[in-house]
This record gives structure tokens, C-alpha cells and sequence, in this order.
């Protein structure tokens, strides 16, 4: 696994900063970071991911949870503490929508669905790459993209003035920003939405 502060060291040592010296660590950070935005502008989202949520009597709607982008689908246990979730809830029984304006919640129709209080919800979608710190570790499968457009945005920061090291800076620019397209192309299937996958407001 590729920690946060791997990242930052192979990124500086590619420009020729092994010692931070001309930025910080914290700068590279937020570079890293800025690559994994990147991500999210090309609609890249994690694999498959499930949450739950516990349905209570007459509330009809719920927040969809956290980091959520995408849902998939929503299934509902079978009974109160089966843990089991034969049943697929159709997607015509719900819906996502804003409450209050800012909030992502999962709405149910009030005319179709039956709610059974105390039974779960299991909520199977995609989330947002997640942004790194401290000791969080990259999205396996992920870590060539973030290293290698971190690269050339720090390169093209680096590359300032006229010496030999400039131009090489210059000219790592654009083999990082190259090859980096090359990987985002090349991102598998699982990482991007997948078919039929209902998007969360706002995210």
C-alpha cells in the first residue's frame, strides 16, 4: 500500500527535491491532493461500497451517507436483525433529493413503499476518491494517476529560472502530464459509475 507520505517522497525525489527543500511537504501534500481532484472531475469513483441505515416508523426520508456519490441500489433485510438482505428495493420506490436544501437524503414514496420500523436498509454504491493526510494510504490501483499528475504539477512549479535543472523540470512536466492522461485512460471499468447508479445531489 502507498501511504500519503510515500506519495510526497516520490514526488519530490522525481523532481529533484528529495529534501523538500524548494517546497515543503505540506506543499506536495497539496498537490497530491489536487491530482486526486482530478479524479473526481473525470468521474473516477471508488469501487462498490455499502452502508445501512435502520428504517423508523413514518419517516420516509433518510441521509444518504457519507462520501456517497453514486447509488446502485438499495436492499432491505428480510426481517428485524436477520442480517440478511434478499430483497432489492426498486429504484422506482425511491428517490435522491436535497432536504432543507444542502442535505442528500434518500426519499421513499409514501404511496408504494411499506416501511417496517426497525428493519435495515442496506445502501451498495460508489463513493469520491478520498483526499489523503497524515498516515491514510492511496486507493489501490489509483497510485501511479495521483503520483504522476502530482509530478507534473510540482515540476511545473519547480521549473522557474533557466537553468539545466529548469528545462529538465520543464520537459518532466510533460512526460508526468502525458503519462498520467495515458493512466486515466486506462482506469478499469469498476472505477467509474457504474450503469443505472442513481447520483447523490451536490456530490
Amino acid at each position: 500500500m502507498t501511504t500519503f507520505a510515500n506519495l510526497q517522497a516520490a514526488v519530490a525525489l522525481r523532481c529533484h527535491d528529495s529534501g523538500s527543500l524548494e517546497l515543503t511537504a505540506a506543499q506536495y501534500g497539496i498537490l497530491i491532493n489536487q491530482a486526486i481532484d482530478d479524479l473526481a472531475a473525470e468521474q473516477i469513483v471508488s469501487p462498490l461500497a455499502e452502508d445501512e441505515s435502520t428504517i423508523i416508523a413514518a419517516v420516509w426520508d433518510y441521509s444518504v451517507p457519507a462520501d456517497f456519490a453514486y447509488i446502485k441500489e438499495l436492499r432491505q433485510e428480510s426481517a428485524v436483525g436477520s442480517g440478511k438482505y434478499p430483497n432489492v428495493i426498486h429504484p422506482s420506490l425511491w428517490r435522491l433529493a436535497y432536504e432543507t436544501g444542502t442535505t442528500a437524503v434518500i426519499k421513499f414514496d409514501e404511496n408504494e413503499f411499506t416501511l417496517v420500523a426497525g428493519v435495515k436498509i442496506k445502501v451498495i454504491g460508489q463513493k469520491r476518491v478520498a483526499q489523503l493526510a497524515g498516515v491514510e494510504v492511496a486507493e489501490p490501483g489509483l497510485e501511479s494517476f495521483i503520483r504522476e499528475r502530482a509530478i507534473g504539477y510540482a515540476a511545473d512549479i519547480l521549473a522557474g529560472g533557466v537553468s539545466e535543472l529548469s528545462a529538465w523540470r520543464r520537459a518532466l512536466v510533460q512526460e508526468a502530464w502525458a503519462r498520467s492522461n495515458l493512466i486515466m485512460q486506462r482506469i478499469p471499468r469498476e472505477w467509474r459509475p457504474l450503469p443505472d447508479s442513481k447520483r447523490v445531489p451536490g456530490r
